[in-house]
């Protein structure tokens, strides 16, 4: 690209050197011919220092040139060509010198340089830090002979892509600089723990950088062992941790799917009176008293429900059937008159294969009591089991509540 623009713009001014001194050189010899300066006599004429001669005859004889010649005046013919034809020529000290311009920009293809190592993995940089025990423990091999102690430090996620790593720990008594002791993570390479006299009978809080490359997925063991010299060591490590950095440090944590409680959210509340129920030893029921239904074993009710007769034992059985329940999670409860005669054992609900039981002894109100969550479809048996005991329970209502919380 920068030879083509000098060879357009210097190749413009070049013409014009070259052709200016040949129109002023033809501009001369005219005039001399015009003069009468000939008649076979040479003429001679000085153009930058060389002699220029012909034979004035010539001119006449040439009957070309006397065929182009016209009336005008030859000396203002030329001037006036010279002037409409011949601009101005440029200044040819305009612009930079060519070795004061700028290089020329490299190819597209020019080779990249060497950026030396990889740059480090792409993503945003995150920061995780790994407990290990907590708990203190001694390495002394000065007057025992525990040489290390290990430490494990679960849940590291895949190192491949860490940017770096630190091990961090709590120190005691690390005081000998380059005679206490060394780290190994896994089985990487030994590591000169960080000691200074300052540290003689004292906690520090201690880090040391390790090598991504040395650390695993899950699992990950630190040793702290002994400075092997004929002296011995001495020192404590507490709170380790593992501190990892890069887009993948922190594990991904994929939380388990929720138990499936059976909740599908299309469930209807469905209710059952106590006269749409069947029952077992209607005698033991009174049904028409009030409007709800107890078990009883007293005479005084025989006059308000002709179907009662005890036999004293307060025993039977009330079903309620829900036909074609959709399938949901559903809360069962059961509406009945609580009174503080009613069953001290409580009264005894059967869903299915469960069964629970409900306190109805109370003051005196009509009210609803849980008898538990169930996932229900279907034909759906509720009983109000009275053949356990000899105590008195109650139902009004039976209703199926879908769980919406």
């Amino acid at each position: 690209m920068a030879r083509s623009v000098l060879s357009g713009r210097w190749a413009d001014r070049l013409a014009w050197i070259l052709v200016l001194p040949l129109a002023v050189a033809c501009t001369d010899v005219t005039a001399a011919t015009d003069t009468g300066l000939g008649g076979g006599a040479d003429t001679g004429r000085v153009l930058d220092g060389e002699v220029a001669t012909r034979d004035a005859a010539s001119f006449d004889a040439d009957p070309a040139l006397d065929a182009d010649r016209t009336d005008a005046t030859p000396n203002a013919d030329a001037a006036a060509i010279l002037d409409a034809e011949a601009p101005e020529p440029p200044d040819l000290d305009e612009g930079p010198p060519l070795d004061a311009r700028p290089d020329a920009a490299p190819p597209v293809d020019a080779a990249v340089p060497d950026l030396g190592a990889d740059p480090p993995p792409d993503g945003p940089s995150l920061t995780c830090t790994f407990d290990g025990p907590a708990d203190e423990r001694e390495v002394n091999t000065w007057r025992a002979d525990v040489a290390q102690v290990r430490f494990v430090v679960p849940g590291l996620a895949d190192p491949a892509r860490l940017r770096a790593a630190y091990v961090r720990f709590r120190g005691w008594d690390l005081d000998t600089p380059g005679r206490e002791g060394h780290l190994q993570v896994n089985d990487g390479p030994l590591l000169p723990l960080p000691a200074d006299p300052a540290y003689t009978n004292a906690h520090h809080a201690a880090v040391i950088q390790v090598d991504p490359v040395t650390l695993r997925a899950g699992d990950n063991t630190l040793k702290f062992l002994a400075f092997d010299q004929p002296e011995g060591a001495y020192f404590r490590i507490s709170q380790v941790q593992i501190e990892t950095q890069g887009p993948d440090a922190c594990p991904v944590v994929v939380p388990p799917p929720p138990p499936d409680d059976g909740r599908t959210g299309q469930g209807r509340e469905r209710t059952l009176g106590y006269r749409e129920a069947t029952y077992t030893q209607r005698r033991n029921w009174v049904l028409d008293c009030r409007d709800y239904a107890y078990t009883a074993r007293g005479a005084e009710h025989e006059a308000c429900d002709g179907q009662y007769n005890p036999d004293g034992s307060t025993h039977g059985t009330a079903t309620f059937r829900f036909g074609g329940v959709v399938a949901d999670r559903y809360t069962v409860r059961v509406e009945g008159r609580l009174t503080e005669n009613r069953n001290p054992r409580g009264t005894l609900v059967r869903v299915g294969g469960n069964q629970v039981r409900i306190d109805q002894r109370s003051e005196g109100e009509v009210a609803f009591q849980s008898a538990g969550e169930y996932v229900l479809s279907g034909d759906v048996d509720v009983v109000i089991d009275s053949t356990q005991e000899n105590g008195s329970d109650s139902v009004r209502r039976v209703q199926l509540q879908p769980v919406t919380d």
